[in-house]
């Protein structure tokens, strides 16, 4: 899968969220930690705020129905996604960092066609705004 095929299937991901989910293209977000035993978890955010469903808990999202892609696929891609927030966790750029485990990024669309914005951070705290898509892939 090539970096475009990549960019265009997230693109679509936050189109689909946008209209099942009600929120702007402008306001819509997902947060992308790293998973307990391997992979990823993804929160959906509005305002980047976690989006919270009947049960009062964030809306978590999984890899495969955010991407479009089959389950082998979304195992790969979670595990890919997982071990590129630990080597950005622990890039020299990234020094001001100090709990590892709270790093996440978070995606956004700031364009009308939908591209992404990539965003780290450490908690709720914004630690690099320069990570691109293909840092993270």
């Amino acid at each position: 899968m090539t970096n475009e095929d990549i960019i265009q299937k997230i693109k679509n991901g936050l189109q689909n969220c946008c209209a099942t989910y009600g929120i702007a293209r402008q306001d819509i977000g997902i947060k992308i930690s790293a998973g307990l035993m391997s992979g990823v978890n993804c929160v959906l955010l509005k305002d980047n705020t976690p989006v919270l469903n009947s049960a009062g808990k964030s809306t978590v999202i999984s890899i495969k129905d955010l991407f479009g892609i089959n389950a082998m696929e979304a195992l790969l891609v979670g595990n890919h996604l997982g071990g590129t927030l630990s080597k950005l966790a622990n890039n020299d750029k990234n020094k001001n960092i100090t709990d590892k485990k709270k790093v996440n990024a978070r995606m956004y669309s700031e364009s009308p066609d939908f591209y992404p914005s990539v965003t780290l951070y450490e908690g709720d705290k914004v630690v690099n705004d320069s990570i691109t898509i293909q840092d993270l892939t």
